[in-house]
């Protein structure tokens, strides 16, 4: 499987999550998994092979089901409905300079 796809897709979850405006350390959740796989800190096929990503720091029951499911379907149900929720038009805005989630988010709600 594609690390750089998964480590992709959890790093568009906590940007969609920072702009959907959900709790701040869920998406920093997303995005330090993106960072232990892409900093090849870990495995995940591997991991999740022998069981133990769930033993890895910050890698909670819910990180665990979605990359596991990523690596099984090759998709993430759960990104595919926060994508429908928070458009790529929304994300495409961030590629501003000085315009992060955050931004977009109150963008949005004005």
């Amino acid at each position: 499987m594609d690390i750089l796809k998964l480590t992709d897709v959890l790093e568009d979850i906590a940007k969609r999550l920072e702009i959907k405006g959900e709790n701040p350390f869920k998406a920093r959740a997303y995005r330090n998994a993106a960072e232990i796989i892409r900093t090849k800190k870990i495995d995940p096929e591997k991991e999740i092979k022998n069981g133990t990503l769930g033993e890895v720091k910050g890698f909670g029951e819910a990180l665990v089901k979605k990359i596991t499911e990523f690596y099984e379907s090759g998709r993430i149900e759960y990104y595919e409905k926060l994508k429908k929720e928070i458009p790529d038009s929304l994300t495409e805005l961030t590629k501003i300079s000085g315009l992060g989630p955050r931004g977009v988010k109150k963008l949005k709600e004005e």
